[in-house]
């Protein structure tokens, strides 16, 4: 059998726009690792977007763009020509599209009394069985906090 493996490199990046110059927002890339379109099960990941402030207590809700597809559904990891169907969710069960409220997404609440920092997690999943070639997948997100 010729198993084909998709090596993907889904990386986060990530641009804040902060109403204070105070706060800033630090990613860690979501890495999905090897997906295998052989496989019956999703691939699951998950990574923390850290929310740093110095003075005061703040509220936030962040915010994320559809990325390189234009659409929450879904998203779109691309790579050697193929495209790749993921999303990213506000929780662990992944039933909720993270985005920007709009089209049945949330954005995410926060706050926070300061200095301090916080992590929110984002979770990430591929669909079992897409058919593609092996090879780096990535696509870009935009965060925005909005205060």
């Amino acid at each position: 059998m010729n198993m084909r493996a998709a090596l993907l490199a889904a990386t986060l990046i990530l641009f804040a726009n902060a109403a204070q110059s105070a706060c800033s927002v630090n990613p860690t890339p979501v890495a999905f690792g090897v997906y295998s379109p052989f496989s019956i099960a999703p691939t699951d990941t998950a990574g923390p977007l850290r929310v740093s402030c110095d003075a005061i207590t703040l509220s936030y809700t962040l915010q994320l763009s559809p990325g390189g597809a234009g659409s929450y559904s879904p998203r779109q990891l691309s790579g050697g020509g193929y495209t790749l169907s993921y999303n990213l969710y506000t929780d662990p069960l992944r039933t909720v599209v993270w985005g920007d409220g709009s089209g049945g997404t949330a954005s995410v609440p926060g706050a926070l009394a300061l200095p301090g920092a916080i992590d929110h997690a984002i979770y990430g999943r591929i669909p079992a069985q897409q058919n593609v070639g092996a090879g780096a997948y990535a696509d870009t997100i935009t965060v925005t906090i909005n205060f």
